[in-house]
């Protein structure tokens, strides 16, 4: 009696670690997907980031900019977007 209960913790202590090694395993190759996928966005984001770069610098052209506006209170040269002087709060409108 004594002899097969000791088999059977044997037993259950084997089913326990090869359930164990399954679960570690399983949880190994859900991080090596995990390292991969994020290793191709990075890569991709890498590539991204170096258009939208490349489309900055050549938005950045002289036709682009923004107008620039000259007060007629202060005499200082600011962006046309202005409803009033940034300097000295004059209202155009």
């Amino acid at each position: 009696m004594c002899a097969d209960l000791t088999l059977s913790l044997r037993i259950e202590q084997e089913e326990n670690q090869i359930e164990l090694l399954i679960y570690l395993a399983g949880v190994f190759f859900f991080f090596l997907i995990l390292y991969f996928v994020i290793k191709a966005a990075v890569r991709n984001g890498i590539v991204d980031a170096q258009i939208i770069k490349e489309e900055y610098k050549n938005a950045n052209t002289s036709e682009n900019h923004i107008k620039k506006i000259t007060c007629p209170k202060c005499n200082e040269e600011h962006d046309i977007d202005f409803s009033k002087c940034p300097h000295c709060n004059f209202k155009y409108i």
